[in-house]
């Protein structure tokens, strides 16, 4: 029972430094993002099944030590089978989406067959051994052709530069490499594969912090009404917008109804109709001095098509005070803003809000708050200000950092007490 207790304990100690409460709680809330809600008639036969496995497994394995392999390999075949063949013939589902586990549930299968071929290979009898054999060649036969010929399997490097993925990436950072872009496909996925460029969102969305992203791209994306996409861009801080052209390399080519963004500014396109196309910022930095009275009596958003109250927003971070402001990244958890400020005036970084951030100014702490679109919003006194923020590490990762540690040395402990034995 200790053994069985203490892998999950050890395995969580490795790496609590970072699988933080919070992290599994955010990880969890945006699963809704990427997959359907669990039912609770799939969870109570999950928990009926797990309490019977336990109880088989226990009977079949005490004092038994040489059954914990074919223990695992049953055991997980019993539970990828159940979430996988489950949602498959009878929608079951506890959580998560059962059909990305599917290469998981093959490499199951594959260990208990070949675990299945270990048993009859060692019970008594030449024709068990010759079946086993023969089911072994012919299940690497299929196999042969890739051996034989493996060369023509390896291609070389491509040529990685004449992809829209490398040159959209590439024509940013030469030409706009403080700007954030929307984008969209496989430009997405490689976006930061050879330049360090900020984007709207990312290739996943399980740990994402501000729901505001996901929600507004769906408009984005699907939309019809150029002006509400331009609206949600400009709140968010992006300055340049993505599109795959018809003839594109761009094999998804995401975002529809290209037509709505023909009269945005165009910076960039190629033969095959790929656009980068500007949304038409007051200002470059993602910072904007407001009237503070304005921000705080914006009406909430009631949904991603609320322009009424989308563009009111927009209004007092595009056409407030006439006071331009810089933003610097000396690292990536420091930011430094240096702004004129007047009585009645806040600062507003379009960076989302985390309770880990922390601002001063002349050496005197400022509270961070958010605003409607969970970005930070500052309160410094009036003056021609500097304003640092660091993201300061959180107490739950301290801790986890101390349970990593002292995991490790628990670790070095029983190896050590297991040489001496």
């Amino acid at each position: 029972m200790f053994p069985a207790l203490a892998i999950p304990l050890l395995a969580y100690g490795l790496t609590a430094f970072w699988l933080s409460p919070s992290y599994l709680q955010i990880t969890l809330h945006n699963l809704r993002y990427v997959a359907e809600k669990g039912n609770s008639r799939s969870a109570a036969v999950a928990a009926v099944t797990a309490v019977i496995f336990a109880l088989v497994s226990y009977w079949f394995t005490r004092f038994r030590k040489n059954r914990t392999w074919a223990l695992f390999v049953v055991g997980s075949l019993v539970f990828f089978g159940l979430d996988v063949a489950g949602n498959h013939f009878l929608n079951f589902r506890v959580i998560g989406e059962p059909r990305r586990l599917i290469p998981e549930l093959d490499l199951v299968i594959l260990l208990a067959a070949a675990l299945l071929g270990e048993w009859l290979w060692l019970r008594p009898g030449r024709g068990l051994k010759i079946a086993v054999a023969l089911v072994v060649l012919v299940s690497f036969a299929s196999a042969r052709h890739y051996v034989i010929h493996v060369r023509e399997y390896i291609q070389p490097w491509p040529d990685y530069q004449s992809r829209v993925e490398y040159r959209v990436a590439d024509w940013l950072w030469k030409n706009a490499p403080h700007s954030r872009t929307f984008t969209s496909g496989t430009v997405r996925f490689w976006f930061d594969t050879w330049h360090d460029l900020a984007e709207m969102g990312g290739g996943s969305e399980q740990g994402l912090l501000n729901p505001v992203v996901y929600e507004s791209s769906w408009e984005v994306v699907m939309g019809s009404d150029p002006e509400l996409v331009r609206l949600w861009l400009q709140a968010a801080g992006v300055d340049v917008m993505y599109t795959s052209g018809p003839n594109s390399d761009e094999q998804y080519k995401d975002i529809q109804n290209h037509e709505r963004f023909a009269q945005w500014p165009l910076l960039w396109e190629d033969a095959q109709g790929d656009q980068l196309r500007s949304t038409q910022r007051r200002f470059a930095p993602l910072v904007r001095v407001v009237d503070t009275a304005t921000l705080n009596g914006l009406p909430p958003l009631r949904d991603q098509l609320d322009i009424e109250h989308l563009r009111p927003y927009v209004n007092a971070i595009e056409n407030g005070p006439d006071s331009p402001a810089t933003l610097d990244w000396p690292s990536t958890d420091a930011m430094v803003v240096h702004a004129k400020i007047a009585s009645g005036q806040s600062l507003l970084i379009q960076e989302t809000w985390d309770s880990a951030w922390q601002a001063w100014a002349d050496g005197q702490r400022l509270p961070i708050r958010k605003d409607e679109l969970n970005f930070m919003v500052i309160d410094p006194p009036p003056g021609d200000r500097t304003v640092r923020l660091e993201f300061t590490m959180p107490f739950e990762n301290r801790v986890g950092w101390g349970l990593t540690g002292l995991t490790i040395i628990v670790l070095g402990a029983l190896a050590f007490a297991s040489r001496r034995g």
